[in-house]
């Protein structure tokens, strides 16, 4: 076994997790050949559940049950934090780069809350301990704990009042996100020093959020890892952009050269509780020679927080099937025709409410940059649903500074409705473009009403909108 095998496990044991980056710093060397060996021996697992937008798909190990006896063996045995389990990641992550920060590599003057525990004995640090205690040059104690979401601080005062008085502390440290601080402040008031801190494993997303990881798997000791990994991470950013995709559509916009390769790897996420498949009702009775819709995929809220994402996870069934479907075609055949940057509804929705206020307007179905900086809001009409209504809400976009032009694609069927009710005024800024679905795309072609799931809207009212009042003369 590799010399740092040994010094790579006591560390995992010691925080709970480790990316690749800290585990480098704490037993100075890289982790590669470490970590490949205590994996083949079922003792280490590389978690790929935290996606650092901008700085690829970093690996966070952890240790297995058989993992955990092992380190217990070693001399000195570490003390393993108490409630290691994928939703506290960022916060034992974030007590690792806390460690190294204040102790240049977590020599014997760090010392986590389990280790102090094993020294001290009854203190509990109520229901938020500390991250841990620094030894100060004149042999007291420094207690640091770590804030990354808004919270009650009832918790956090108890802990320090109960560690002030059995350890004699003087001083305390609280380490928050610095949107937090402000709050912190006036609730501590002199009973602590808060200070803004980014925990640098973070980058430049935010913690993930309380619960993310509800239904991921424990870590067995396969050798294989345990998250999405970053192919996977990639598929759940595509399906959180536009909430919902087929197969065929998701092997499009990756690097999976076939739409039965996406199928295995949407099952596979599936398996892991990061999405959800829906079966679409009815078949098709024109286009592409009839058969059954295939299956409709979306995230679930731990898949949106695996990829980094914010927002809520769509409900499984969606109800405008045919033009949520339709909208991924126009994304990816602008985005290949025009090389341009398109922005999905779901990015939009609360640039547009900011905009539109007290009043809100319908929001554009996507908006496309282009090379120059142009921006062009998109509109798609599978039907003529409120034309009015519908050039109304693309003039007060503009007038709000969402875009520089906009582009209705419709079915040639709907498009000459809509260049009639287009007025003079209009036609600098608005272009009607003639939008047919791919030739074979069954999931696109006209179905039976059983092709849309009950509940939802109506092929005649799916895209009916009413806009602002004001529309240019």
């Amino acid at each position: 076994m590799p010399r740092g095998a040994l010094r790579l496990l006591r560390q995992v044991a010691r925080f709970g997790y480790l990316t690749a980056g800290q585990a480098a710093v704490l037993i100075g060397a890289r982790p590669t050949r470490a970590s490949r060996a205590l994996r083949d021996r079922g003792w280490l697992v590389a978690w790929t559940f935290v996606a650092a937008a901008g700085l690829g798909h970093p690996l966070v190990y952890g240790l297995t049950p058989s993992g955990r006896r092992a380190a217990g063996l070693l001399p000195e045995a570490p003390q393993v934090p108490a409630r290691v389990r994928p939703d506290r990641a960022d916060a034992l992550l974030s007590a690792a780069d806390l460690a190294i920060e204040l102790d240049h590599g977590g020599a014997a003057a760090w010392r986590t809350w389990a280790e102090q525990r094993a020294v001290t004995g009854g203190l509990s640090g109520g229901s938020q301990p500390p991250a841990g205690l620094l030894g100060t040059p004149g042999g007291g104690l420094l207690a640091v704990w770590i804030v990354l979401h808004r919270q009650r601080t009832g918790p956090l005062e108890r802990g320090i009042d109960e560690l002030r008085a059995g350890l004699g502390l003087g001083r305390v440290q609280v380490r928050a996100l610095p949107a937090l601080c402000a709050s912190l402040e006036r609730a501590l008031g002199l009973g602590a020093d808060v200070v803004p801190w980014t925990p640098p494993h973070l980058g430049d997303r935010g913690p993930l959020p309380p619960g993310w990881a509800r239904g991921m798997p424990r870590p067995q000791g396969s050798g294989r890892a345990a998250g999405p990994g970053p192919r996977g991470v990639a598929v759940l950013r595509f399906l959180h952009r536009f909430g919902y995709a087929t197969a065929a559509q998701v092997a499009r916009a990756s690097d999976l050269s076939r739409a039965d390769k996406a199928v295995r790897a949407l099952a596979c996420l599936e398996r892991l509780g990061l999405v959800q498949r829906c079966r679409p009702l009815g078949r098709i009775r024109r286009g592409s020679g009839g058969g059954a819709l295939p299956d409709v995929w979306s995230a679930t809220a731990a898949g949106l927080a695996a990829a980094g994402g914010r927002s809520r996870a769509v409900p499984a069934v969606p109800r405008r099937l045919r033009h949520t479907l339709a909208l991924v075609e126009v994304a990816l055949e602008l985005e290949r025709e025009t090389g341009g940057r398109w922005e999905a509804e779901r990015e939009l929705a609360p640039e547009v409410r900011l905009g539109f206020g007290a009043g809100p307007g319908a929001v554009p179905d996507g908006r496309l940059t282009l090379g120059g900086g142009r921006r062009v809001l998109i509109q798609l009409q599978l039907t003529r649903g409120d034309a009015d209504g519908q050039l109304r809400n693309a003039w007060a976009q503009r007038q709000l500074g969402l875009g520089d032009e906009v582009w209705f694609l419709c079915v040639p069927a709907v498009a000459g409705a809509y260049r009639a009710r287009l007025q003079p005024g209009e036609r600098s800024f608005i272009r009607i473009r003639d939008w047919s679905p791919p030739p074979g795309s069954r999931v696109l072609a006209e179905g039976s009403p059983g092709w849309y799931p009950p509940g939802g809207a109506t092929p005649r009212g799916q895209d009916r909108g009413s806009g602002p009042p004001g529309r240019m003369p």
